[in-house]
């Protein structure tokens, strides 16, 4: 059911984020000189060196980790001694949920979903009986941590559970050693400063005093099934104020009601946990960050549904209508259950297939940049696999242009070494929205702020052409101001000279729009 719920991933492509990485890889971008999550580094490079820039092996082995780490989820639930049915229950809430898709959909996520797996396969072994489970689950910790250190803290959630060990101090001696090999990652990022440094700065500044707002926030997303991505509160109406203290309220009240069931503290203590060390974060709100925290919030519920009957009702009760009491329940449940599925895959949808009415893209910003990045990518291959190409991507100042659209594939594409990246045969890209003669030696790339671009070749013929695709486009001012830039570079060119006198005699006037069509 998870893997099926996340088909649309695999048609999923690079994200900005990815790009990055790619840079990394084709020795774009400095590597940070910290040891920071070297696993996914590894691997991704690994992938680089063998696929490419094709992204299909990258986010299948997205989706197929999901897959697993449902599997360990479920079966880490049933070594703390879950039934079949809560634990069934718990894996479906955690692995349909729509809210992991950034997760999931790009690359960069491989971090997040192995730092998953990995703390799931820890926690399997510290509840075995082998002599050597403490320092076996330790060592599998640490490799969790080196792929993402958010789930530095998830350990000390285990003091609550029976199946770690029979009495609280048993369970701190089993944990401790897996808290102080947190301890000592976590020490070692503060004292190399990576805070700070470049894989830090200013996007990701803390204050203390956003630890309960963000605690608030976070649990109305956990619990949010209204809106196609809470993370991005342009998309919908923003939600009331009351709505985040309300689902804290909610989960405290779960907390208070089943109090006596070991696996609900636990639960509600790891998510707790797992959102701890984003709390503090002053600008950077994301989705993703809830990948491991919803985990536990889903074995929460799950044991919480399952001890609902004994909260309600008399343990005499239970004994003398076991039967039908399951059946009811169990038909209740499922109802739910599905309509929960349904309701999540229909949210997913319209992330997916929402579209800005002015331009043909996604409004959801990620999906949104992921569709530049693919429509740019696959309309430059036939020049880009050129060696030695060097691309001019020119994106005309169009009147009454959101100016945020108009830098985005700029933004998208790190100032052209995106492009690099994907195509490690090109030398040279830039992003420009006026030509100059510096550029002379450039192909020139026409395109429009939704990412349809058009490769026009090099010299006076394919300046004379972009200037013939403004005006058809109605842009007749635009293309003026790029035959006079033209001509600065071609000053004795005649058919550009030409082709500007004739718009001038015309009376260029402003363009009737503000989508460029090539």
């Amino acid at each position: 059911m998870s893997l099926w719920a996340y088909r649309s991933a695999l048609q999923s492509f690079f994200s900005p984020d990815d790009l990055v990485l790619l840079e990394r890889a084709r020795d774009l971008r400095d590597a940070p000189l910290t040891i920071w999550r070297p696993i996914p580094t590894m691997i991704l490079d690994v992938l680089a060196d063998v696929f490419g820039s094709n992204p299909v092996p990258y986010l299948t082995i997205n989706w197929a980790l999901h897959g697993i780490n449902v599997l360990l989820f479920l079966r880490w639930m049933t070594l703390c001694g879950m039934g079949p049915w809560a634990s069934g229950l718990a894996a479906v809430l955690f692995g349909t949920s729509r809210l992991f898709y950034s997760a999931v959909a790009q690359g960069a996520g491989l971090g997040e979903l192995l730092s998953v797996a990995l703390t799931l396969g820890s926690f399997s072994i510290l509840v075995s009986t082998g002599r050597r489970r403490v320092a076996l689950a330790s060592l599998v910790f640490l490799a969790a941590l080196l792929c993402k250190e958010s789930v530095a803290l998830l350990p000390a959630a285990l003091v609550f559970a029976p199946a770690v060990g029979a009495t609280m101090r048993e369970r701190w001696r089993a944990v401790g050693p897996l808290l102080g090999v947190s301890a000592a990652v976590v020490g070692y990022m503060l004292l190399m400063g990576v805070a700070r440094g470049a894989l830090g700065g200013p996007a990701y500044e803390t204050a203390l005093s956003n630890v309960l707002p963000n605690l608030a926030l976070y649990a109305q997303w956990s619990l949010d099934l209204s809106s196609p991505a809470p993370d991005f509160a342009a998309l919908v109406r923003p939600a009331p104020p009351w709505m985040g203290p309300a689902a804290l309220l909610a989960l405290a009240g779960m907390l208070i009601a089943a109090r006596r069931e070991p696996l609900v503290i636990v639960g509600l203590c790891g998510w707790t946990l797992g959102i701890l060390p984003v709390l503090p974060l002053s600008w950077q709100h994301h989705l993703h960050y809830l990948y491991a925290p919803c985990l536990w919030l889903a074995m929460a519920l799950g044991a919480f549904l399952a001890g609902l009957p004994a909260l309600v009702m008399s343990r005499a009760r239970i004994q003398r209508d076991a039967r039908g009491i399951a059946r009811v329940a169990g038909a209740v449940i499922l109802a739910l259950l599905v309509a929960y599925v349904a309701r999540s895959q229909y949210l997913m949808d319209r992330r997916l297939h929402d579209r800005h009415p002015s331009i043909d893209l996604p409004v959801d910003p990620f999906v949104h940049k992921i569709e530049l990045i693919r429509r740019v990518s696959e309309r430059l291959r036939p020049v880009a696999d050129r060696p030695g190409a060097r691309l001019a991507v020119y994106i005309p100042r169009i009147q009454h242009t959101n100016e945020a659209f108009s830098g985005l594939m700029a933004a998208v594409f790190d100032d052209g070494r995106g492009i690099r990246a994907l195509y490690p045969q090109v030398d040279s890209a830039v992003f420009v929205h006026r030509w100059h003669p510096d550029l002379r030696d450039f192909d020139l790339v026409i395109g429009s702020i939704d990412g349809y671009v058009l490769p026009l070749g090099r010299g006076p013929e394919a300046h004379l052409k972009a200037a013939a695709i403004l005006v058809s486009n109605q842009f007749p001012q635009e293309a003026l101001v790029h035959l006079t830039d033209a001509i600065a570079t071609y000053p004795s060119e005649a058919r550009l000279l030409q082709a500007r006198d004739d718009l001038l005699a015309r009376g260029a006037g402003a363009g009737a729009g503000a989508i460029l069509r090539p």
